[in-house]
């Protein structure tokens, strides 16, 4: 029987299939659990293991942690990180899988022209900074919920790991800041 929990998203166990041979400790599933977004998007990511569309995650030889289109790799440098790294590394992959229908429709507005030297650098960027600018929102999307979600008497979550370069965490909470505002702004 699965658990519900206040948001109404099932608890996430670590007992789900979808993990292969991850295996989450529980002070990441503490994480996990208070992103109402994360829950739901590893519930995607189990239905889709379980329709056969990808692969059960699991431990890579490699040293960076990636969605290769068939599966989250978590590689070596992952093993013995602390939970707030483990839990905000996953978000972040998780976006990609989340967004493949996005990046693939995006590729498709912007194909690669072989005939051109310059086509391939401009265009290699560009979607790159696509896809990783939805893998960032989603990974900051997920902090913001665990930050808001109250640990028990009152105390707020922890911080997880945002995954992008320095300065990258302040503009996206000054940019959120800012769009507060400006709603409040209009509603007022």
């Amino acid at each position: 029987m699965a658990i519900q929990i206040g948001n109404g998203q099932q608890t996430i166990t670590g007992n789900e299939s979808y993990w292969g041979d991850v295996k989450p400790t529980p002070e990441q599933l503490d994480l996990i659990n208070k992103s109402p977004t994360l829950q739901r998007q590893l519930h995607d990511y189990g239905s889709q293991v379980d329709a056969g569309k990808v692969q059960p995650m699991k431990y890579g030889d490699e040293g960076g942690t990636n969605f290769d289109g068939h599966r989250i790799v978590f590689g070596t440098e992952s093993q013995g990180r602390s939970d707030d790294i483990t839990v905000g590394t996953l978000s972040h992959e998780i976006g990609h899988f989340e967004n493949q229908k996005n990046d693939r429709d995006f590729n498709a507005r912007y194909p690669i022209n072989p005939h051109d030297p310059n086509a391939y650098n401009d265009v290699s960027a560009l979607r790159g900074a696509h896809g990783e600018g939805e893998a960032m929102y989603n990974n900051w999307q997920v902090q913001q919920e665990i930050l808001g979600n109250p640990t028990g008497a009152g105390e707020p979550g922890d911080r997880i790991y945002f995954g992008a370069s320095p300065g990258t965490q302040q503009q996206f909470d000054d940019r959120h800041a800012a769009d507060v505002k400006a709603m409040a702004a209009t509603h007022s």
